[in-house]
């Protein structure tokens, strides 16, 4: 559905109380703020915030998200998408791993909203929504499922674990706070695992942009690294596991929070006397379900 530039999306006094009477409010979330996983927090937490304030969240047609799940929410043609919010109110988040409870009560305009958002606090009373919407596409599926039809050809009976092995470019910036996580916390990840699922039956998918350092760790028998492939076919094959092991950074978190089961995270992903440190909050970016193990 193409929504009209006017009525509710003129810019001109959007601020008065006669448009906020008339006219439904509006929320969009800036786009460029990193790859997969940022956006979907973005969108994720703007559709959270959306729905506690009953308003429509609206989006450019050429968001990413778009050509990996079935986003059925409202857009303007881009033509009109930029200077149509150019008009609205642009509201920053102040640090983009923490919660902002001010963002969950937002002045009666249009709000552009910018920052990471990366909070599960935002978006969780509507989860199953959340859920619904990051259905992958019918073509992503297939090659996920092709990839775990392989897996399970061999390995039949065993429960997978997702593991997430990001390196690259957390090792180009650490002295901003990142710290990437060892072999010494997987080993204990994986232990923990067995434990509690199943000794023997347990095998564990690796997904990582560095092969090289997996393959020289990771060589025991319940381990199986899986090929380069796009971003969004390794996410959904994670999703399809039954639990999950992130390193650090958003895109393993929602490949732990697709999946649904246990979910273990390294709680030394960032160092606190950093730039960035003082921007993330453990506390809200970390479900209190999941479990987090250090070195």
């Amino acid at each position: 559905m193409t929504l009209s530039p006017r009525s509710a999306f003129t810019g001109g006094d959007n601020s008065s109380e006669s448009m906020v009477q008339q006219f439904p409010l509006y929320i969009t979330v800036a786009e460029g703020y990193g790859r997969l996983g940022n956006h979907l927090f973005q969108y994720a937490s703007t559709l959270g915030i959306a729905r506690v304030q009953n308003r429509h969240i609206v989006q450019s047609p050429e968001f990413e998200l778009r050509k990996i799940f079935d986003l059925k929410h409202k857009l303007l043609p881009y033509r009109d998408f930029r200077s149509t919010i150019s008009r609205w109110q642009r509201i920053k988040e102040a640090r983009f791993g923490c919660f902002q409870q001010s963002l969950m009560t937002l002045p009666p305009v249009n709000i552009h909203l910018l920052g990471y958002v990366q909070s599960y606090k935002y978006f969780d009373s509507i989860q199953e929504e959340i859920r619904r919407d990051f259905t992958f596409s019918k073509s992503i599926a297939k090659k996920a499922d092709a990839i775990l039809r392989n897996i399970y050809a061999t390995n039949k009976g065993y429960i997978l674990v997702g593991v997430h092995v990001r390196r690259g470019d957390f090792l180009q910036v650490q002295s901003r706070g990142y710290v990437v996580a060892p072999a010494s916390y997987y080993q204990k990840a994986f232990e923990w695992m067995k434990t509690t699922v199943s000794e023997n039956r347990t095998l564990f998918v690796i997904v990582s942009e560095d092969q090289q350092w997996c393959q020289k760790m990771f060589h025991v028998h319940n381990v199986q690294i899986l090929p380069k492939a796009d971003p969004e076919v390794h996410l959904a094959v994670l999703a399809r596991c039954s639990h999950v092991i992130m390193s650090g950074g958003t895109f393993g978190w929602w490949g732990g929070w697709l999946a649904g089961g246990y979910v273990i995270y390294f709680n030394r992903y960032m160092n606190n006397n950093t730039d960035y440190g003082g921007y993330f909050c453990p506390v809200d970016h970390y479900p209190p379900h999941w479990i987090g193990i250090g070195y």
